[in-house]
């Protein structure tokens, strides 16, 4: 809701705990006065696989959430058939959060300001299968054992940073697409020996800027890869048949 001149707005959720379909959904945040401008969130909560149709957008570039919580074990979990947000009407944030094996399955292409994949409770899992736009991905493992992925099958523009509280594989970045792929971005674990970074394409994966501070780099059997920069991590793993092209230092200590 609108802030009143000495008050803070109220925050707005809508929560569904089954599948819909729509035409569209816009989500706004409300305006600020001389307090805070509630928000607008779009949630997802189900206990068994659901399916969402409908295009999400926002009338104002930053505002409205979607949370992805659904506490299921299935198969696909979420999936988020239609686009989120536009290029020039971005929403401000995505996350996938840790219900109890919580997944997100988003089919269209992703306009967010910044997309979180978080497990600090559970497993959580984001898989995006079109492509993604946004400022900054945060895949966050707050516990060990609890795994957080962020799958990507086409084009990625962020920075991304992986964070694993133990220290270890529990956050991965795996992109696994059928064609040709472009991340475009720095990827870095939060500290030192953080994340893994893995390439199952056998078409190709071009990396555009530094890899940094990761705990492996993983070049499945048969992948493609190319570094455009610079590669630091504490091991790597190459499969089979694997083709890799690099064009900057690499260093694994």
């Amino acid at each position: 809701g609108h802030a009143s001149a000495d008050g803070d707005g109220g925050a707005a959720k809508v929560e569904f705990i089954a599948s819909g379909t729509f035409t569209s959904v816009v989500l706004g945040d409300g305006t600020a006065g001389n307090g805070t401008a509630g928000g607008a969130t779009l949630e997802f909560d189900a206990a068994a696989n659901e399916t969402f149709t409908g295009a999400v957008t926002v009338a104002t570039d930053g505002h409205g959430t979607i949370n992805v919580e659904n506490s299921n074990v299935g198969s696909t979990g979420l999936t988020v058939a239609s686009q989120i947000g536009t290029d020039s009407l971005r929403l401000k944030a995505l996350n996938v959060l840790d219900g109890a094996a919580t997944k997100g399955t988003f089919s269209s292409d992703v306009y967010v300001d910044t997309l979180t994949v978080d497990s600090t409770n559970a497993a959580a899992t984001g898989d995006f299968n079109a492509d993604v736009y946004t400022t900054a991905i945060a895949v966050t493992d707050g516990a060990s054992g609890n795994i957080a992925t962020a799958n990507f099958a086409k084009d990625v523009t962020a920075a991304i940073t992986l964070t694993d509280a133990s220290g270890g594989d529990d956050a991965v970045l795996r992109f696994n697409g059928a064609a040709a792929q472009t991340m475009t971005g720095a990827i870095a674990g939060a500290a030192s020996n953080s994340g893994n970074v893995q390439n199952s394409n056998t078409v190709g994966v071009t990396f555009g800027s530094a890899l940094s501070n990761l705990h492996e780099v993983i070049l499945d059997a048969s992948s493609v890869t190319t570094f455009d920069s610079t590669v630091g991590a504490n091991d790597a793993t190459v499969g089979d048949a694997a083709n890799i092209t690099l064009k900057g230092a690499v260093t694994l200590a």
